[in-house]
């Protein structure tokens, strides 16, 4: 993609419901790995702590008719789209309140009110959802962008690939989102990828594709921003790869909390980034040294969105189970 086009500078308060919603994401997450570990939520939970950047720029850009296809790693860009987050706390609990009625469960919450189209732990497999839906766009002419959300994990499968040659050959309205945090849960980006430098792919298909930092939420945001001018420009498909690390390990839980003893990554590399690539210090450093926000009121949006999430887990902690009869409702046969 060419240098990322100039915009106006945002506002103030557009650079503070940016760190908000990081912030949001960051204490919604914590919470759920909690719960998690407690045994108070049931089946696998993947969390986004230090990736929480990507998930508020991309969303922030996108308008609230985009739409959004995800992974696993999923309540980060459902809480910066706009989910309610009581009802997606009460959808990871498995509780009939939840964003899917209890029956998805963290790894397949969706939520079409705010454009998200669902997620699946299938390893690529939103790629091909995403083209379909930017396809329906195309043909309907409706003026929607549809963007995924995957990692590196996925461009060694044939629907990346497979994907990325449809949007060219068709020019659909798709922002390709790679978040590639260096690692497909154990498995280190070096010994799969002779490059590291994974944007390059799309290239061989003539897709636009721009690396950035994944940890810089503002570079993110106007990336994202320009990648939209660009199709609707009639241009076709954007591939954007976000240099990214997971501050967590792969999916939360007590097994998994012994997974750094196997030393897939080094303990040093993840103390640097945990240190000095905190996405929301990185940014809240900038906007206290610019004058826009104090350290009080940081402290004071922490306590407010800790509270908000306290309530949503009392919302969901008392919401009934789905009963026996759900199980056959909203299923196609």
């Amino acid at each position: 993609m060419c240098e990322t086009q100039k915009f106006i500078d945002m506002e103030n308060f557009e650079k503070i419901s940016l760190l908000r919603k990081m912030i949001k994401i960051r204490c919604f997450e914590e919470k759920v790995a909690e719960y998690k570990l407690n045994g108070k939520i049931l089946g696998p939970v993947h969390t986004c702590i230090g990736q929480e950047a990507i998930d508020v720029g991309v969303c922030s850009a996108l308008s609230v008719h985009d739409y959004i296809v995800g992974n696993h790693r999923s309540h980060g860009y459902m809480i910066a789209k706009g989910a309610k987050i009581n009802l997606l706390m009460a959808e990871i609990f498995g509780k009939s309140t939840g964003t899917n009625g209890g029956k998805g469960g963290s790894m397949h919450v969706s939520d079409i009110s705010i454009g998200s189209l669902g997620a699946s732990g299938i390893v690529g497999s939103g790629l091909p959802i995403a083209c379909g839906a930017a396809f329906a766009s195309q043909y309907k002419n409706d003026g929607k962008i549809t963007c995924v959300f995957f990692g590196d994990g996925a461009v060694n499968e044939g629907a990346f690939h497979e994907s990325l040659n449809l949007a060219s050959i068709w020019k659909l309205p798709v922002i390709f989102l790679l978040e590639n945090n260096g690692v497909a849960v154990t498995t280190v980006l070096e010994q799969v990828s002779a490059s590291h430098d994974l944007y390059h792919r799309a290239k061989s298909y003539g897709i636009s594709s721009k690396q950035i930092d994944g940890q810089n939420v503002e570079e993110v945001y106007y990336t994202v921003k320009s990648a939209i001018a660009t199709i609707k420009e009639g241009k076709g498909a954007v591939l954007i790869e976000a240099k990214t690390f997971r501050f967590h390990e792969h999916q939360e839980g007590q097994a998994y909390a012994r997974m750094s003893d196997v030393g897939y990554r080094d303990k040093h590399e993840v103390d640097y980034w945990i240190a000095n690539k905190d996405p929301i210090k990185l940014f809240s450093n900038k906007l206290v040294a610019e004058n826009v926000i104090a350290t009080g009121e940081i402290k004071r949006i922490y306590a407010e969105e800790n509270h908000n999430i306290e309530s949503a887990i009392e919302y969901a902690d008392i919401s009934p189970f789905p009963c026996n009869e759900d199980a056959s409702r909203n299923v196609f046969i």
